[in-house]
């Protein structure tokens, strides 16, 4: 993989949510969804914002010099375990504006937690919940139609 890439989700079809410094992602075509360690998570948003992968790699070998020998086999890891889950696909698209230490709330302000490799755990047992659920088949043109009427959204 080119360290210069960029990358985005997916969208539509997947969505993240982030807590506690760790995240969940949920993909609604396939009904999967997956929990992100805390340096995951950090990764995933980084990548997602549009930034490279050799500035993922500088901002976290700055944060954590005493991992800077393994942090590049760590994230092409995760890399092609999110591409290969579809979570994210290559963006050719102009680098993100600032800089990316203000990339996460406070990240320039609050001390790294210890680094601990990126893991992604996928979860099936909701997928038949998930792709029952017809909320997600719905695309922005109906969510506005159906607000804007007043009506109850409904499967596509």
């Amino acid at each position: 993989m080119a360290r210069d890439a960029r990358y985005r989700l997916r969208v539509p079809g997947v969505s993240v949510e982030s807590f506690e410094g760790e995240s969940i992602v949920i993909d609604f075509g396939s009904g999967c969804y997956y929990s992100l360690s805390s340096s995951a998570s950090l990764m995933l948003s980084l990548l997602a914002s549009g930034a490279s992968e050799a500035e993922v790699l500088a901002l976290f070998a700055t944060r954590h010099p005493e991992v800077r020998a393994r942090l590049g086999a760590d994230l092409d890891g995760l890399l092609e375990r999110l591409l290969g889950e579809r979570i994210l696909v290559a963006h050719e698209g102009a680098p993100p504006a600032g800089d990316l230490a203000g990339a996460g709330p406070g990240l320039a302000d609050v001390p790294p937690p210890a680094y601990l490799p990126p893991n992604l755990e996928r979860f099936e047992d909701m997928r038949e919940m998930l792709l029952l659920d017809p909320i997600h088949e719905l695309d922005q043109a109906a969510w506005s139609t159906s607000r804007a009427s007043g009506a109850e959204p409904g499967p596509a």
